[in-house]
């Protein structure tokens, strides 16, 4: 879930993906990504499009969808209608369950 750039050089993911691109086999190049590293993911200007959080109850990524916007790629919203309804299950890895139950809480506290 959204490796930090350093990850994706050590791994060559952004050149492959763009040697992909070169070789006409993909148009656009995209990545669901989230906050810490989404910053320097756009920064690399190497992503024609972002998938992100963005909802009324999580516009923490508000000033992102603006800079990806300047970087020249665009923004597509995800979890924007009430997501998630439900807890994310204890047994989910810790740094995906985290960010699931942060925003499960945000939209409980909306609720109530």
């Amino acid at each position: 879930m959204s490796p930090s750039v350093a990850v994706m050089q050590a791994e060559d993911t952004v050149a492959e993906m763009l040697a992909l691109q070169d070789e006409g086999a993909i148009r656009f190049t995209g990545m669901s990504g989230n906050l810490p590293h989404l910053p320097e993911h756009i920064a690399i200007g190497a992503f024609d499009v972002f998938l992100l959080p963005y909802s009324a109850l999580d516009r923490s990524h508000e000033e992102l969808i603006s800079a990806a916007a300047a970087a020249g790629a665009g923004t597509i919203a995800r979890g924007s209608v009430a997501r998630p309804l439900m807890a994310p299950p204890e047994a989910m890895p810790e740094p995906m369950r985290r960010p699931l139950a942060d925003s499960h809480a945000r939209l409980a506290a909306a609720v109530a």
